[in-house]
Protein backbone atom coordinates (compact mmCIF):
# COMPACT_ATOMS: atom_id res chain seq x y z
CA UNK A 1 0.00 0.00 0.00
CA UNK A 2 1.21 3.12 -0.98
CA UNK A 3 -0.29 7.07 -0.47
CA UNK A 4 -0.06 10.50 -2.00
CA UNK A 5 -0.80 12.24 1.57
CA UNK A 6 3.06 13.40 1.02
CA UNK A 7 2.77 15.49 -1.73
CA UNK A 8 1.01 18.69 -1.39
CA UNK A 9 -1.13 18.80 -4.02
CA UNK A 10 -2.87 15.40 -2.65
CA UNK A 11 -2.12 15.43 0.67
CA UNK A 12 -5.47 17.09 2.12
CA UNK A 13 -7.74 14.70 0.18
CA UNK A 14 -9.44 11.86 2.42
CA UNK A 15 -8.48 8.22 1.55
CA UNK A 16 -10.61 5.60 2.79
CA UNK A 17 -9.36 1.78 2.88
CA UNK A 18 -11.66 -1.03 1.62
CA UNK A 19 -10.23 -4.00 1.89
CA UNK A 20 -11.39 -7.89 2.06
CA UNK A 21 -8.64 -7.80 4.54
CA UNK A 22 -10.07 -7.92 8.22
CA UNK A 23 -6.83 -8.39 10.51
CA UNK A 24 -5.14 -5.76 12.84
CA UNK A 25 -1.79 -5.61 11.13
CA UNK A 26 -3.81 -3.91 7.79
CA UNK A 27 -5.54 -1.74 9.98
CA UNK A 28 -2.10 -0.78 11.55
CA UNK A 29 -0.56 -0.05 8.39
CA UNK A 30 -3.13 1.90 7.23
CA UNK A 31 -2.63 3.89 10.29
CA UNK A 32 0.68 4.22 9.34
CA UNK A 33 -0.21 5.40 6.03
CA UNK A 34 -2.44 7.98 7.37
CA UNK A 35 -5.40 6.71 5.72
CA UNK A 36 -8.27 8.62 7.03
CA UNK A 37 -10.84 5.22 7.11
CA UNK A 38 -10.27 2.01 6.99
CA UNK A 39 -13.60 -0.10 6.25
CA UNK A 40 -13.17 -3.87 5.71
CA UNK A 41 -15.34 -6.23 3.52
CA UNK A 42 -18.40 -6.92 3.26
CA UNK A 43 -19.34 -3.53 4.00
CA UNK A 44 -22.78 -1.58 4.61
CA UNK A 45 -23.37 1.61 2.02
CA UNK A 46 -24.65 3.26 4.99
CA UNK A 47 -21.57 3.08 7.08
CA UNK A 48 -19.77 4.12 4.16
CA UNK A 49 -21.36 6.92 3.05
CA UNK A 50 -21.38 8.08 7.30
CA UNK A 51 -17.91 7.99 7.25
CA UNK A 52 -17.61 9.87 3.97
CA UNK A 53 -19.80 12.67 5.06
CA UNK A 54 -17.96 12.82 8.51
CA UNK A 55 -14.54 13.09 6.81
CA UNK A 56 -16.26 15.96 4.72
CA UNK A 57 -17.32 17.19 8.08
CA UNK A 58 -13.79 17.24 9.61
CA UNK A 59 -12.11 18.79 7.18
CA UNK A 60 -14.72 21.80 6.66
CA UNK A 61 -14.17 22.30 10.36
CA UNK A 62 -10.93 22.02 10.13
CA UNK A 63 -10.50 24.68 7.25
CA UNK A 64 -12.69 26.93 9.51
CA UNK A 65 -10.85 26.96 12.38
CA UNK A 66 -7.80 27.67 10.25
CA UNK A 67 -9.73 31.07 8.77
CA UNK A 68 -10.75 31.76 12.13
CA UNK A 69 -7.15 31.70 14.02
CA UNK A 70 -5.55 33.71 10.90
CA UNK A 71 -8.21 36.28 11.52
CA UNK A 72 -7.61 35.85 15.23
CA UNK A 73 -4.44 36.05 15.89
CA UNK A 74 -3.10 39.86 15.41
CA UNK A 75 0.14 40.28 12.83
CA UNK A 76 3.21 41.05 14.08
CA UNK A 77 4.27 44.80 13.75
CA UNK A 78 7.56 45.91 12.69
CA UNK A 79 8.08 48.74 14.53
CA UNK A 80 10.95 50.93 13.70
CA UNK A 81 12.72 53.34 16.03
CA UNK A 82 12.49 57.10 15.35
CA UNK A 83 16.34 57.00 13.97
CA UNK A 84 15.16 53.79 11.49
CA UNK A 85 12.03 55.74 10.15
CA UNK A 86 14.45 58.87 9.72
CA UNK A 87 17.23 56.63 7.86
CA UNK A 88 14.96 54.93 5.77
CA UNK A 89 12.96 58.61 4.88
CA UNK A 90 16.62 60.04 3.45
CA UNK A 91 17.19 56.71 2.18
CA UNK A 92 14.16 56.57 0.01
CA UNK A 93 14.42 60.53 -1.24
CA UNK A 94 18.02 59.44 -2.31
CA UNK A 95 16.92 56.77 -4.39
CA UNK A 96 13.91 58.67 -5.75
CA UNK A 97 16.62 61.44 -6.69
CA UNK A 98 19.62 58.93 -7.63
CA UNK A 99 19.58 60.24 -11.35
CA UNK A 100 20.00 63.92 -10.61
CA UNK A 101 22.86 65.00 -10.99
CA UNK A 102 22.47 68.17 -8.89
CA UNK A 103 20.70 66.27 -5.79
CA UNK A 104 22.90 67.55 -2.90
CA UNK A 105 22.73 68.17 0.81
CA UNK A 106 20.89 71.02 0.70
CA UNK A 107 17.86 69.35 -1.82
CA UNK A 108 17.95 66.55 0.62
CA UNK A 109 17.76 68.66 3.74
CA UNK A 110 14.51 70.59 1.81
CA UNK A 111 12.85 67.19 0.47
CA UNK A 112 13.39 65.75 4.19
CA UNK A 113 12.59 68.35 6.46
CA UNK A 114 15.40 67.59 7.94
CA UNK A 115 18.18 70.74 9.13
CA UNK A 116 21.15 70.39 7.45
CA UNK A 117 23.54 70.17 10.96
CA UNK A 118 21.18 67.76 12.85
CA UNK A 119 20.28 65.66 9.32
CA UNK A 120 24.31 65.61 9.24
CA UNK A 121 24.55 64.79 13.05
CA UNK A 122 22.31 61.66 12.67
CA UNK A 123 23.57 59.94 10.06
CA UNK A 124 27.32 60.65 11.23
CA UNK A 125 25.94 58.85 14.61
CA UNK A 126 24.16 56.45 13.09
CA UNK A 127 25.91 55.33 9.68
CA UNK A 128 29.52 56.94 10.48
CA UNK A 129 29.37 58.67 7.20
CA UNK A 130 28.67 62.56 6.47
CA UNK A 131 25.39 63.90 4.83
CA UNK A 132 27.53 63.84 1.67
CA UNK A 133 29.39 60.19 2.12
CA UNK A 134 25.97 59.02 2.66
CA UNK A 135 24.05 60.43 -0.53
CA UNK A 136 27.60 58.91 -2.47
CA UNK A 137 27.74 55.41 -1.00
CA UNK A 138 24.04 55.11 -2.05
CA UNK A 139 24.56 55.66 -5.37
CA UNK A 140 27.98 53.59 -5.88
CA UNK A 141 25.81 50.60 -3.67
CA UNK A 142 23.40 51.22 -6.74
CA UNK A 143 25.81 51.34 -9.21
CA UNK A 144 26.78 47.98 -8.16
CA UNK A 145 23.85 46.46 -8.10
CA UNK A 146 23.28 48.21 -11.72
CA UNK A 147 26.21 46.74 -12.98
CA UNK A 148 26.06 43.40 -11.53
CA UNK A 149 22.38 42.99 -13.73
CA UNK A 150 25.20 43.69 -16.98
CA UNK A 151 22.49 45.42 -19.01
CA UNK A 152 24.07 48.68 -19.23
CA UNK A 153 26.93 50.04 -19.95
CA UNK A 154 29.37 51.86 -16.83
CA UNK A 155 28.39 55.25 -18.96
CA UNK A 156 24.85 54.63 -18.72
CA UNK A 157 25.10 53.38 -14.93
CA UNK A 158 27.17 56.25 -13.95
CA UNK A 159 24.16 58.74 -15.18
CA UNK A 160 21.90 56.65 -13.65
CA UNK A 161 23.30 57.06 -10.12
CA UNK A 162 23.38 60.69 -10.82
CA UNK A 163 27.43 60.98 -11.90
CA UNK A 164 28.94 63.36 -14.87
CA UNK A 165 32.12 62.67 -14.47
CA UNK A 166 33.58 59.50 -15.18
CA UNK A 167 36.68 59.53 -13.76
CA UNK A 168 35.09 60.84 -10.56
CA UNK A 169 32.97 58.10 -10.55
CA UNK A 170 35.59 55.26 -11.56
CA UNK A 171 37.64 56.94 -8.50
CA UNK A 172 34.67 56.67 -5.83
CA UNK A 173 33.37 53.46 -6.79
CA UNK A 174 36.76 52.36 -6.57
CA UNK A 175 37.21 53.31 -2.81
CA UNK A 176 34.50 51.94 -2.20
CA UNK A 177 34.63 48.47 -3.57
CA UNK A 178 38.50 48.26 -4.43
CA UNK A 179 37.87 47.66 -8.20
CA UNK A 180 37.07 49.76 -11.40
CA UNK A 181 33.39 49.29 -12.21
CA UNK A 182 34.34 47.44 -15.33
CA UNK A 183 36.25 45.22 -13.33
CA UNK A 184 33.50 44.94 -10.87
CA UNK A 185 30.87 44.43 -13.65
CA UNK A 186 33.31 41.40 -15.55
CA UNK A 187 33.72 39.72 -12.14
CA UNK A 188 29.84 39.47 -11.65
Amino acid sequence: MQTNKKQVSTSSIPIILLTAKDDKQTELDSINLNIDAFISKPFDINILTSKIGQLIRNKETIEKRVRMEALTIPAPVEELSLDEQMLSKITKIIEDKLADPDFNVEALSSLSGFHTKQMYRKLKQLTGLSTVEYIKSIRIKKAAMYLSQKKFTVAEVMYMVGFSNNSYFSKCFQLEFGKTPRQYMEEK
